[in-house]
């Protein structure tokens, strides 16, 4: 599981590459199936159980991800630059063990009922969104990349109904398009991204449809 999350984590395509077909190398293959066997059985587990093998899992292999674990503790020491190491690094674990969680959330959403998924959600500010919506054109919705992001967009999707989301494309090809059959059984548009995404976004914000944009992402490597 630590493995397969790994390859999710850095193996997202760049703005104009293309997926790798999952019906190429071996490693690939795996990966696919990997993902597949472990989103069916996760699928099937009580939460608290599905978290406790995730934290589990993550833990052993967290030490084992170096070149993972040095890139996030990096980007923490950004944020926080006065943290000393030994707080850094439990707070670069306990962020790998969210991110894990992150995906759990993911391979139960699915089974969720779609009235329970929006009350998950506790909205403010909706004047504001009206207002925009009111004046016949679509909506941009900016939010921060962090928690159960997967999570969140169901919920709100099953709140406001249809929401667009641009991603990044993960490999191999076949996980990336069964990943974003998925968001599009929890009421999201997957928008890719790549050259073509502009125009998918314009084209939603014609027909009066909310898209979610991660404010602090830069995918285009700006």
């Amino acid at each position: 599981m630590a493995r397969l999350l790994t390859r999710l984590a850095a193996g997202a395509g760049a703005a104009d590459s293309q997926p790798t077909d999952a019906t190429g190398p071996r490693p690939i293959v795996i990966t696919y199936l990997g993902f597949r066997l472990i989103e069916g059985i996760i699928a099937r587990l009580p939460r608290r159980l599905a978290y406790a093998i995730g934290v589990i899992t993550s833990t052993l292999a967290f030490p084992l991800l170096a070149r993972q674990r040095k890139a996030l503790e990096s980007n923490l020491h950004h944020v926080l630059p006065e943290m000393p190491g030994p707080q850094l690094r439990k707070l670069a674990w306990r962020n790998w063990q969210n991110y894990t969680k992150a995906w759990i959330d993911f391979f139960k959403i699915p089974r969720m009922d779609r009235r329970r998924l929006g009350g998950l959600l506790t909205p403010f500010g909706l004047e504001n969104l009206d207002a925009a919506m009111a004046r016949g054109q679509g909506v941009i919705v900016v939010a921060p990349h962090m928690g159960s992001w997967e999570l969140a967009a169901a919920s709100w999707a099953a709140t406001f109904g249809e929401i667009g989301v641009m991603v990044e494309q993960i490999e191999p090809r076949r996980l990336f398009d069964h990943v974003s059959r998925v968001r599009s059984r929890m009421n999201i548009r997957v928008i890719p991204l790549s050259r073509t995404g502009a125009r998918d976004i314009m084209r939603m914000l014609k027909d009066h449809r909310m898209v979610v944009l991660a404010m602090d992402r830069d995918n285009l490597n700006t």
